[in-house]
Parts: structure tokens; sequence; C-alpha cells
């Protein structure tokens, strides 16, 4: 089933991490404070939230069936790597332009690539994000080992306890580093309310509505909880409890948007919003190159107002990530499938 208001959700959160990456600039180069970088980072805890409950909700049906494991791979490969690939050369081609030193630095470039563990940043910088995507997809792929649901939503509930409470050394390796992050705790709690809404009529002991309503009541208080604490501008500054919060409130929040539209709400969404939807991952990759591109560009000539161009600039953001997606991102993927699925 494809969730019309979890794709709407999907670009307005690449959207609110747009912003936020948008104010950074902003207050470095024009020394302007939109007073949205406590809260920026938040959108990234969406798509981990998202990850781990569309994942558990997609191949719940797929406990100890190995012969799947290869296509689950291939699905993965084919979502992530075309257009990390495509952005991440592009890049490397404005290095290769302007005689970038970081050219020099060969493994991190096959590193960025593949999106191996790594304790530096990625050549596109928002792209630390999948790194942490990759991992979970490769933890999760135990579910096709495993003919019990119950030691799959244990292994996650352990998982994800883990990185709330053991406090990794400097010096461990970079994969570790990740397997061990607290972020990684919103992935699981993600896949931990996917199994909420997956039981929902099955659970014996609180009907379907009382849950809802309970599942609502959680959202609201980590909600309110989640904006009096979070002031953080980054995951490395968060506390573990803020994290665990987050975790709750976007957990919550997709099962309620998932549960609204299959029980309750029947019209459907303008097909504007779901396409939107389907190019929020080019989306995600491109803003920030393109913007600060831009940006430089025009400041250089004084002809950037930033009351106003930073509304253009992120239209234009939309329109070319459309573009993107529709021209070149869509036939690829579904050239791919068709080869390798």
């Amino acid at each position: 089933m494809r969730y019309q208001f979890l794709q709407l959700s999907r670009f307005l959160a690449a959207l609110w991490v747009c912003i936020y990456h948008l104010q950074g600039y902003h207050e470095k180069h024009f020394n302007v404070d939109w007073g949205f970088n406590s809260y920026g980072n938040l959108g990234v805890d969406f798509f981990f939230a998202l990850s781990g409950f569309v994942m558990v909700v997609a191949h719940a049906n797929d406990l100890g069936k190995r012969k799947k494991l290869s296509v689950y791979c291939k699905k993965r490969i084919i979502r992530i790597y075309p257009a990390l690939i495509f952005f991440t050369s592009l890049q490397v081609g404005m290095w290769i332009i302007t005689s970038n030193p970081d050219l020099n630095r060969t493994w991190w470039i096959i590193r960025s690539y593949l999106l191996l563990p790594d304790s530096t940043e990625h050549i596109v910088n928002v792209a630390w994000s999948l790194r942490f995507e990759m991992m979970f997809y490769t933890f999760f792929s135990i579910i096709f080992f495993i003919r019990k649901e119950v030691w799959m939503y244990a292994l996650l509930m352990m998982w994800g306890c883990l990185t709330l409470i053991y406090d990794s050394s400097e010096n461990a390796s970079a994969a570790w580093l990740m397997f061990t992050a607290p972020c990684v705790s919103i992935f699981c709690g993600g896949a931990l309310f996917a199994y909420l809404y997956l039981k929902r009529d099955l659970i014996q002991i609180i009907k379907p509505l009382k849950l809802d309503f309970l599942v609502l009541a959680v959202s609201l208080i980590s909600c309110i909880l989640l904006f009096l604490l979070d002031h953080k501008p980054s995951h490395s500054g968060k506390s573990n409890t803020v994290i665990f919060i987050s975790s709750i409130f976007f957990s919550s929040l997709i099962y309620l948007m998932c549960t609204f539209e299959s029980y309750w709400i029947k019209s459907t969404l303008p097909k504007f919003f779901s396409i939107l939807g389907d190019s929020s991952y080019i989306f995600y990759l491109l803003h920030s190159t393109l913007m600060v591109v831009t940006i430089r560009i025009l400041a250089k000539y004084n002809f950037y107002d930033y009351n106003i161009s930073w509304f253009l600039l992120v239209l234009l953001t939309v329109f070319i990530s459309i573009l993107l997606n529709r021209y070149l991102e869509t036939p690829v993927l579904k050239f791919l499938r068709k080869k390798l699925l």
C-alpha cells in the first residue's frame, strides 16, 4: 500500500532540513538568524523513524524467507545508490574543474561512493544520514534468517537500548561508532511502532480506537517535551533523552498518519503532493549544493536579497528536483528494476 500522507511528509521533512541548512548559511555569511537552528535537524529524525517503520510494514511477511534476501538487497541498492552516485560525481566533477585538493583523498572518495562507515563527512554533506540508512538496512536483513517475529522485535529493541545506554570509546572503529550511535534508536522506534500498526486489530488487551488515542496522547506529550528540551543544532550535541523522545514522537506520528489514512480518511490528496513526495530524495541530496552555488553567484554580483531570494531559491530547488525525478531518476530506477529484479 502506498501511503499518501507519508509521501507528502517525506517532502516536508526534506524541506525542513533544507530551510535548516539555508538558515545556517545565512547566519554564517549574512549574520541573519531565523531562530531555526535549534530544530532543523529534526527532519533527519523523521527520515530515520520512517525508514524503520516502512521496512517492517513492507517485510513483515518475509520472516525466515532466505530466498527473498537477494531481492531485498537489490531493492535497497537500487533505491539509494543511483541518485547518490549522480550527485557525488557532480561534486567530484566540480572539484576536478577547480583543482580541489580533496581529490587526493582517494580512499575517502571511494568510501563516500559506497556509503562505507566513516567518521568524516560525506562528499555530499547531507549524505551522512544515508550511511546510517544502509547500516540499518544491513542489520534489518537478519529478518530473512529469523522465523519468529518476536525475535526480530526483541533484537531491534535491544539494539535501540544499546545505543542509548552504551558510551563508545572515541578510539573505536567508525563502523562500531555508527552501530552504537544514539540516533540509531530512532530507526528502532519506527520499527516498533510499525509492529503496533500491523497488530492494531489483533491486540486483545486494548481496543483499536483506544490504542489510537493512546498513541495520539504519547505523540502530543513527546512533541511538547521535544520542543522544550531540544535546542541542539546537530545530533552529536543532543542528549540521549532528547533522541529517545524524538524517536517516540516521530514514530508515533507516522503510526497516526498511516492509521488515519487506512481507517479514517478516505479522500485522496492532489497528485502534485505525490509528485513532491516522489522527488523528496532528489530534493534532499540536491538542495545544499545547489543553494550554496547559487547564493555565491548571486551575492558576487550583489543580486542576492536574503529577505526574498531564499524563498525563490527554495522554489527553484523544488522545480529542479521534480524535473530530475521525472526525467532522470524515475527512468533509471525503472530500467534497473526491470533488469535486476
